[in-house]
């Protein structure tokens, strides 16, 4: 317990005696009004009426023995009950207020709280009581309890024999318990001087004074209804009008019109109340109100919607309400009540955020009414004696300003920690800052910011929803739900994520107004699915419609979502309807529709049916409901990525035995386009059995295989020098925790064991280069344990065996080491030769060792669906296709396309170029903040092109501006799998293409896109054309020194992951600190020392959650470090002037940050320098050349002349 926050309000220590002065100096005076049916029928409490009410129950409870002891109090809001508090007060009794049972599901939660409590008597009315006994046979704990009725006139006969007990500020004065679950709720401790603390503070944040006239509906179990419905009146001194929260919620206007009647200055309640008035009210209701004199109208308890201040000042501004009258506010039970507030005749501020930097707990100003942006109501600032504070919840940092972290807060209102609950106590009341030196704070469990001093709340974190690394509020996604379907009941709904087969799916639960609870459910669900799907970008699981008062709610009107969560996982709710989506295996045909099937088909009907079909693939491969997924909108408009797209591209290709071009995929065909592709196709194809297929049988099992054109490339170029560690490709990860040495071994052998191509060398035969396929060994690859003495011996060992050349005739061509840190940590490094994989392989491996790791552990085959063909069958494929003719239709395409002088880069370079291109190379990483990287997805949206291109473009602009060249060839590696069954084979498949740009006539960037996004479009096309026949024919003039037809390579990794593998594009780019589970494992990716670069610059860039991180590779016997990390500032600047004007020319678009900036334009220019002034330019001249003959005085391209013959 914290004893020392226990501070004396002025003028009173304890809540006995502000009652007892209150009766002394006002006993007439009307503290309490009761409208006991709602209306209008009255029953009253002066000072001096509840003075002798809790002086006749604490004398009886004192002479009871109570003093000291918990006492349950259940009563309905009314005068007993708050007789029966002071009563408690007045005696040392500590009151543990709790809502009376009124069915038997409420009853656990009541013996949970009288368990803690350690309650061994409780007080209650005669009725309450009789209607309890009769439940006492299921509650054997409760009828245990001594039972008290204070309603009878007997009580009242003790006020005189009543003696004030010994009390200070620091004694405890009742138990609040939280709102939390039934088996675990927790009473909050609160000292008469915490309470007295906080009623100050309140005072003060509303302006009340004697002449205030309050009107309270809120239930007055606790806080707000306790504390600052009935404490803070009698605090100050002014009269208050009380009605159940059952009449409220009957007929909502009941409240309001006491507010009029009343004259009340000061009333409020949760965000929901306001909502329901503003929605329910009548012309009718409003002609008999008149709120002119409502000055306070705070709210709290929940968010507060800047919708619901606008549609209530809309609906009531009329009869007197203002705006400036709200008064939004923050606190929590654990503080007493208040927290934060601000000044009471002021407007509420509001803020508009960014939502892509708040899903990575940034705050970013937006302008009011822009796309994608929350609108937030501030809740006041710190209060007098209090501090809060933003921190990192993990860390225990306070974070920068403009960033998103738990609200910590520290003062005297703060409670005493939970009652018999130490370490949560400690957990939760005792927080301090990393260090230890600022402390003790109390953790609230919200998330919010500080902007100009002013607090935000933006949620709860144990209700924050975490999905693919991006946050999501859930009230957010409630009133998207909400607003979706006119069934839906306002302010009745929860939204919360569940772990579905280890990734986190989201669910929504619904309440249905009366009137609609015979409502088809899936209208519903999907309206909810598809507006939460526009708005939100997520795609929602599971939809459940429930009856009406269904969903768990405190008595503040609360959503709690844990209980909601509890009760969906447990079959608690009272469901009237669930939808969630069909989730057949991945490679199930769609509804069985094949080639046969479709054309068996009249011909009126193929092209619903196909529609219908594709459509259930892209459900699928998205995780949406089919009804979710429309036919008229661009696939890639609906957040299709290369793997999704090659998975439906191979789909249509195994089913319907027709090419489908990945460019269709991928740039602006709907659906129903892709579906009249496959129809024109399969007109144009003769009946009979795919040509391709003959090709995949013709030498199935062989041992050894013809090398495919790009495999012949790279070959040949390694056998230009042997020892070339160009074509490596390695990775390094840091494995945290145990490790199973065996398990690893035997799921490595599986992979081995399963792709060929892992097993394979090369060998030189007259005939050519082959592949040759051996049995699995126990040398067929090598898994190595070695001890790692420190940190700067594993790193330069992983770098020499990252760099260490493989031997093609030998082998193996896939080297794993394993180093042994500690028990608890590894590290794994792997090597493999490119002839053997690409990036898109390692997806592949990766994904797989998911599944055998796990299964080795356990002992169990990992039952991996059977590879659809071998990487053979894809050369053989591959040659047939070219030997057909489709060669010479690619070909023709390219040699149009490459036609003329090819350019080279020109770069300015910081060395003369070696005569022979070197592969030594150096790498500089970079991340690309969430707010660019989101406006560059959505001017790819708007361009209805692509991520990759719109980079492309920009990085295109980047080598524009420095080599001044408007004809420029960058390339590309494309995936190359466009076969059906390839995206699951490990092989060398990839082939780069050739992407021209055309900078001339000054475009904008708008522009240069469109020309671009063509560009890309038809090299997609085209890509199936191996780049190195396509050197071959090209015939380019060959420059030792450089790469032939592209000196500059731009790829952008993405990937449809499981949750656990979505560090992976990051692992690709060799990003330090990645990370990613793969098997249950925790791999944290180790950054590798760049030795090596194929080209004399390459922009990798990959997705990672809301950011985008790059990496520039660059030749290190071109470039410095320093020259290209300037570059990446460079393109930084470059990628802002983009998204702020896209259409700047781009020869005028900003490349200089502003540092560089000031250092080239301004400090290299200032040349003031002294010198002599009684010399004249000859006289000094020969003087620096007595002293210096032999120095360049002056060089042009072709000669030098030194200073002695200049002379």
């Amino acid at each position: 317990m914290n004893a020392s926050r226990s501070p004396t309000a002025p003028g009173f220590s304890t809540l006995v005696e502000l009652l007892r002065t209150r009766a002394l100096h006002q006993p007439e005076a009307r503290a309490f009004t009761f409208l006991l049916d709602g209306d209008s029928e009255e029953a009253t409490l002066t000072y001096a009426e509840l003075d002798r009410q809790a002086r006749a129950i604490g004398a009886l409870l004192i002479q009871g023995g109570w003093a000291g002891r918990r006492a349950l109090l259940l009563y309905a809001p009314g005068p007993e009950y708050i007789a029966a508090f002071f009563g408690c007060l007045y005696a040392g009794v500590t009151a543990v207020p709790a809502y009376p049972p009124m069915r038997p599901r409420q009853a656990p939660r009541l013996q949970a709280i009288a368990a803690d409590a350690q309650a061994e008597l409780a007080l209650t009315t005669s009725p309450i009581l009789e209607m309890l006994q009769a439940l006492f046979t299921d509650m054997p704990d409760l009828a245990a309890l001594k039972w008290l009725a204070t309603d009878g006139e007997a009580v009242a006969e003790h006020a005189e024999a009543w003696r004030a007990p010994e009390m200070t500020s620091g004694t405890l004065a009742f138990l609040q318990y939280t709102s939390g679950s039934t088996s675990t709720p927790k009473g909050v401790v609160l000292t008469h001087g915490n309470l007295l603390h906080n009623l100050t503070l309140i005072q003060r944040c509303f302006g009340h004074t004697t002449q205030s006239r309050g009107v309270i509906w809120l239930p007055p179990y606790h806080d707000m209804g306790l504390i600052g419905g009935i404490l803070q009146p009698l605090f100050v001194g002014f009269p208050v009008t009380l009605m159940s929260p059952l009449a409220f919620l009957q007929r909502p206007m009941r409240w309001l019109e006491a507010v009029s009647r009343e004259r009340a200055t000061t009333s409020g309640g949760p965000n929901f109340a306001y909502d329901l008035c503003a929605r329910r009210a009548t012309a009718e209701d409003l002609e008999k109100l008149d709120l002119s004199a409502w000055t306070v109208a705070f709210t709290g308890a929940e968010p507060v919607r800047a919708e619901t201040l606008d549609r209530f000042t809309e609906v009531f501004g009329p009869r007197g309400f203002r705006r400036n009258a709200f008064y939004p506010c923050y606190g929590l039970a654990e503080a007493t009540l208040i927290v934060s507030g601000g000044e009471h005749t002021a407007l509420p501020v509001m803020r508009s955020a960014r939502a892509e930097a708040l899903e990575q707990n940034r705050f970013i100003e937006a302008s009011p009414g822009t796309e994608g942006a929350r609108s937030f109501i501030g809740c006041g600032q710190s209060l007098p004696d209090q501090r809060i504070v933003i921190v990192d919840p993990q860390a225990g940092v306070e974070v920068a300003p403009g960033h998103v972290g738990e609200i910590w807060v520290s003062g005297p209102s703060i409670a005493q920690g939970y009652w018999r609950r130490p370490e949560q106590t400690a957990q939760t009341f005792h927080a301090h800052l990393e260090g230890g030196t600022q402390g003790p704070f109390l953790r609230t469990g919200d998330l919010g910011f500080l902007e100009g001093g002013e607090l935000f709340v933006t949620g709860r974190l144990k209700d924050l929803i975490i999905l693919r690394g991006r946050n999501y509020y859930p009230q957010d996604l409630e009133l998207t739900a909400e607003q979706s379907h006119p069934a839906l009941r306002s302010g009745c709904g929860a939204a919360f994520s569940v772990d579905a087969g280890g990734e986190e799916q989201l669910v929504i639960v619904y309440e249905l107004d009366r009137q609609h609870l015979r409502i088809d459910p899936e209208p519903v669900a999907a309206a909810i699915r598809r507006a939460v799907s526009e708005q939100h970008g997520v795609y929602v699981s599971e939809v459940v419609l429930i009856r009406t008062g269904g969903i768990p709610k405190t008595s503040s009107g609360k959503i709690q979502r844990s209980a909601c969560r509890e009760e969906f996982r447990s079959g608690a709710l009272e469901i009237i309807g669930r939808s969630g989506p069909a989730r057949p295996e991945q490679g199930a045909p769609a509804l069985g529709l094949d080639r046969e099937r479709l054309l068996a088909t009249a011909p009126e009907e193929r092209r619903g049916l196909l529609e219908q079909d594709l459509r259930e693939r892209m459900a699928r491969l998205l995780q949406v409901a089919p009804p979710q997924v429309p036919t008229g909108q661009p696939v890639s408009a609906l957040g299709l990525d290369s793997l999704m797209a090659v998975e439906l591209q191979h789909g249509v290709e195994s089913g319907f035995h027709v090419p489908l071009p990945m460019a269709d995929v991928l740039e602006g065909a709907s659906l129903g386009d892709l579906a009249a592709l496959v129809l024109r196709a399969l007109e144009t194809q003769a009946d009979g059995p795919d040509v391709d297929a003959v090709v995949l049988t013709a030498e199935a099992g062989s041992d050894r295989s013809p090398l495919s054109p790009g495999q012949q490339a790279l070959w040949f170029l390694q056998q230009l020098d042997h020892q070339s560690v160009a074509y490596n490709i390695a990775s390094a990860v840091r494995i945290h925790g145990p490790l199973d040495v065996a398990a690893l071994r035997a799921s490595l052998r599986a992979l081995v064991e399963r792709h060929e191509q892992l097993r394979s060398t090369f060998s030189d035969r007259q005939g050519g280069a082959v592949q040759i396929f051996a049995p699995f060994q126990e040398g067929g690859f090598l898994l190595e344990e070695a001890s790692a003495p420190s940190e700067e011996w594993l790193r330069a060992r992983l770098t020499a065996e990252a760099h260490r050349p493989f031997d093609l005739e030998r082998g193996p061509l896939l080297r794993v080491q394993l180093f042994e840190r500690s028990e608890q940590e590894h590290v794994l490094l792997l090597v493999v030769h490119h002839l053997v994989a690409d990036l898109w392989s390692l997806t592949v491996m990766i994904r797989e060792l998911d599944q055998l790791y796990p299964a080795a552990l356990a002992g169990v085959p990992a039952n991996l669906p059977a590879l659809p063909l071998r990487y053979t069958d894809h050369v053989r494929r591959q040659l047939a296709r070219l030997e057909r003719g489709e060669g010479e239709r690619l070909w023709a395409y390219w040699r149009e396309r490459l036609a003329g002088t090819l350019p080279v880069l020109d770069l300015s370079t910081d060395h003369p170029r070696p005569p022979v291109q070197t592969y030594r190379g150096g790498s500089v990483p970079f991340r690309v903040g969430d707010e660019v990287s989101r406006k560059l997805k959505a001017l790819a949206r708007g361009a209805e092109t692509t991520l990759f291109t719109t980079l492309l473009a920009a990085f295109q602009v980047l080598l524009h501006r420095h080599s001044g060249q408007e004809d420029l060839l960058v390339g590309s590696p494309t995936l190359g799998r466009t076969g059906a069954g390839t995206a699951h084979v490990v092989g060398y498949f990839v082939n780069p293409v050739v992407l021209r740009a055309d900078l001339s006539g000054r475009p904008d960037f708008e522009s240069f896109l469109r020309r671009m996004r063509q560009v890309v479009l038809e090299a997609l096309k085209h890509q199936d054309f191996p780049f190195a026949l396509l050197v071959d024919r090209l015939h380019p003039k060959r420059d030792a020194s450089r790469s032939p037809l592209f000196q500059a390579m731009f790829t952008l990794q993405q990937a449809q992951l499981p949750a656990a593998l979505r560090g992976l594009p990051e692992f690709a780019l060799g990003s330090a600190g990645a990370t990613m589970t793969v098997g249950g494992l925790p791999f944290e990716a180790i950054a590798l020392e760049q030795q090596v670069s194929q080209f004399d610059l390459t922009l990798m860039m990959a997705e990672h959650g809301a950011e985008l991180v790059g990496a520039f590779q660059y030749n290190s016997d071109l470039f410095e470090a320093a020259t290209v990390e300037r570059m990446v500032g460079r393109f930084m600047t470059l990628l802002e002037g983009i998204v702020a004007d896209p259409r700047q020319p781009v020869s005028t678009l900003p490349v200089l940050p502003e540092a560089e900036r000031q250092r080239l334009l301004v400090d290299l220019n200032t040349t003031t320098t002294p010198y002599p002034l009684e010399q004249s330019l000859p006289a000094l001249f020969f003087a620096q050349a007595a002293l210096t003959p032999d120095a360049t005085a002056l060089f042009t391209a072709e000669s030098r002349l030194s200073f002695r013959t200049l002379s």
